[in-house]
């Protein structure tokens, strides 16, 4: 779900090039195959007509070692029961983790 609203959430700001890396390697070779029957082939097919519609929009995998400010975002929102999206400034919590990518 995360990966969808992002890309929707994109779409509507009309952000043309876009790259969502996540550490569900199971939800990105879903997006690779076209068959199935349960809830989440559902969610991958709209995610799916989303990236047909928007050449430019990506969805690729990072390990999870490698991807940990976006793994804090995603612990840290667990809690949060709205959807941010910050433009000028950085949480307070990424800060150390940005430094360190560095």
């Amino acid at each position: 779900m995360g990966v969808r609203d992002a890309l929707l959430g994109a779409a509507e700001a009309g952000w043309s090039h876009v790259e969502v890396i996540t550490d569900a390697l199971s939800a990105v070779q879903g997006l690779k195959n076209e068959g199935g029957s349960s809830c989440l082939f559902l969610i991958l097919n709209d995610i799916r007509h989303i990236l047909k519609d928007k050449s430019n929009f990506i969805v690729s995998f990072c390990k999870r070692s490698a991807n940990r400010v976006a793994h804090a975002l995603a612990r840290a929102h667990v809690t949060i029961s709205d959807q941010y999206c910050w433009y000028d400034s950085i949480p307070d919590s990424i800060v150390s983790l940005l430094a360190h990518d560095l």
